[in-house]
């Protein structure tokens, strides 16, 4: 009998064996590192091997990895935004729209305290429900119980004309001027001004009667403050 057909079935084995061990090897190897360059040598070397799936599902949770601590280290909107096109399947694709909205969201409200009248805070709201610019924009929103009482009159046509002439005027100061229907049978229409606070209120009126407009102001259901 051949002595060498005996041993070529041994020595294939063995092959077999040694490329076995060395992909497995090299496997553990990568996954120590836990790197990019790590798992694609691994898969230079071993693209056909039982790990190569595992490998470069690796290599996108990675990427993934690095482009959303890319985002986070810069954290605006567009850092986010790059993130979303670039990751459309991303895990972080949740939290980027997240931090989007909560940018977005407390830009405006900066911008909104220097208008603090109850529709601006209103539109905010129906913007953006839920948020901590949120919750103090309700709680400034309670705080809106004075008005200013410009001008009266006897129907509505009348009211809508004063408002019309009150607003061209004033309408940078005061933001929203309302007519306000009579609340008893023989009382007149009352134009005044959108909801305010206090201070706010008070300020306004000072403008208003340098400018040589009479205003009163009442809170809540009309009771002079």
């Amino acid at each position: 009998m051949n002595i060498r057909l005996l041993l070529m079935p041994t020595l294939l084995c063995a092959a077999a064996l040694t490329g076995c061990n060395s992909a497995q090897s090299d496997w553990n190897q990568a996954t120590g590192a836990n790197t990019l360059s790590a798992y694609q040598t691994f898969l230079q070397k071993h693209a056909d091997d039982k790990h190569a799936d595992d490998a470069r599902g690796r290599i996108l949770a990675l990427q993934d990895d690095h482009a959303w601590s890319s985002a986070k280290a810069t954290n605006s909107v567009a850092s986010y935004e790059d993130y979303l096109k670039a990751k459309s399947g991303g895990v972080h694709v949740g939290e980027a729209k997240y931090n989007i909205t909560a940018l977005q969201r407390a830009d405006e409200w900066k911008t909104l305290q220097n208008n603090p009248f109850a529709t601006s805070l209103q539109a905010f709201l129906l913007k953006y429900p839920q948020g901590l610019e949120s919750n103090e924009a309700r709680s400034k929103l309670k705080q809106l119980d004075y008005r200013l009482q410009l001008a009266d009159a006897h129907n509505k046509d009348e009211a809508e004309r004063k408002r019309r002439q009150l607003e061209s005027k004033f309408g940078k100061v005061l933001n929203d001027i309302v007519v306000v229907p009579p609340n008893a049978p023989g009382t007149l229409y009352r134009v005044t001004s959108g909801p305010m606070d206090q201070a706010a209120a008070n300020s306004a009126c000072a403008k208003l009667q340098r400018a040589h407009q009479s205003c009163k102001l009442v809170q809540g259901d009309g009771t002079p403050g």
